[in-house]
């Protein structure tokens, strides 16, 4: 026995967060609807699993919804079974209790009800727990009733998995050994957006089309059942790509040399993220914009984070910001002095630092607006004497002095 176990297509999202291409966002969940329906048919599968939220919410428009039937036409006779997720739960307003819905294709089944439901001649029993409100502190997998004469039990749940820290307690938990306590050949869950495999029986496949940066979806799991064993194929689907990286510019960085690495991996059907950060000068400043002008013709769309990019601050300038301010003075005196003493540990000659290095005060000396030796060397063993942690405090001050003076 084989069959198809997808979750989360999450058809008529509003893609705000990509708003310049959201309706090619859409577009492309149509596209990946149609692959997985190819795939049933070429690996002569028994039946598809829809493991919840086919519909990102039940006020989606019903010219949506028949698309969606018209794409599972294409698999027919195929059964398809559709559990209803806690984006489209199934209440008095259910997008399944639309018309559409109540006279389907002969082959498009939603699981509304908590009992069994006997295919392929009474040998397989589907344990369906479909959603019917927003939240939930209940495990809907307990108490799972009993399949008398069924060969194989499936449990097909929509929640989130009881992993510290990843689950929070309303959002329809499902312990991680529900499969084992439901006596399950294989539990297909639906809710979270990245494929995870708890273990052989138990698989989160996520959105078959992921939906944002981040999510580590694009697949649907191709399991077959045979002699007690799950075998499972993660199989890659979907149309668009979410390419996330996070790029610390240094000061030996070839911006504009970083064409060569991007090319190989762009498409027009990429969305990327570039999220930079570091210190850079105005001349870095200018070949970034560079190379985001190159990039954005080459994909989809092109999200430049430059939040934790922080201007190179010169030695002339942070002397210039900080001498009508004795106080700041003496904070970036006491960085300075800490970088020497780090070079003097270290066994290194302080030899042309990038900034700061215009303090040249004797390390024991003493004033009003620094501070003495010993709290400098409670500070340097604090942060192990390293050298970046100061100059990273000495770039964020200049940073603090820029927007203060801005302001």
């Amino acid at each position: 026995m084989r069959f198809i176990h997808t979750a989360d297509w999450h058809i008529g999202m509003g893609a705000s967060h990509v708003s310049a291409v959201a309706e090619a966002v859409r577009e492309a969940r149509f596209l990946t609807a149609r692959r997985i329906m190819e795939l049933a048919r070429e690996e002569r599968c028994d039946f598809v699993l829809i493991a919840g939220d086919l519909f990102d919410s039940n006020a989606v428009g019903d010219e949506l919804v028949y698309r969606v039937l018209h794409i599972l036409e294409e698999v027919a006779p195929t059964p398809i079974y559709i559990l209803p997720g806690n984006h489209d739960l199934f209440s008095y307003d259910s997008i399944y209790q639309r018309k559409a819905f109540l006279d389907p294709p002969a082959h498009v089944h939603v699981l509304s009800e908590k009992t069994p439901v006997y295919i392929l001649d009474g040998t397989v029993a589907l344990l369906p727990t479909p959603i019917t409100q927003k939240r939930s502190e209940m495990d809907q997998m307990t108490n799972l009733p009993e399949t008398p004469g069924a060969e194989y039990r499936i449990g097909v749940a929509h929640g989130s998995l009881r992993i510290e820290g990843k689950y929070q307690a309303d959002d329809h938990p499902i312990a991680l050994d529900a499969a084992t306590r439901g006596r399950l050949d294989y539990l297909a869950l639906g809710h979270w957006h990245s494929y995870m495999e708890v273990n052989d029986r138990t698989i989160m496949p996520g959105t078959p089309e992921p939906m944002r940066f981040g999510d580590d979806g694009g697949y649907v799991a191709l399991v077959e059942l045979r002699s007690q064993e799950a075998i499972v194929e993660k199989v890659q689907v979907n149309t668009l790509t979410w390419l996330d990286h996070d790029w610390e510019l240094e000061h030996s960085a070839d911006i504009i040399g970083a064409r060569g690495v991007w090319e190989p991996r762009l498409s027009e059907e990429t969305l990327l993220r570039l999220r930079v950060s570091g210190y850079s000068t105005s001349e870095m400043d200018g070949e970034l914009q560079e190379l985001a002008n190159w990039l954005k013709p080459r994909v989809l769309h092109l999200e430049l984070d430059t939040a934790e990019l922080w201007p190179e601050v010169s030695e002339g300038e942070l002397q210039h910001l900080t001498a009508p301010h004795p106080f700041l003075t003496g904070m970036l005196s006491d960085l300075a002095r800490l970088a020497e003493m780090a070079d003097l540990q270290s066994g290194q000659v302080a030899a042309g630092r990038d900034v700061g290095q215009t303090v040249d005060k004797p390390v024991d000396t003493i004033d009003s607006n620094t501070m003495d030796i010993v709290t400098l060397k409670r500070l340097l063993d604090e942060i192990d004497g390293d050298p970046v942690v100061i100059q990273h405090g000495i770039r964020t001050l200049a940073q603090l002095i820029r927007e203060e003076v801005d302001t």
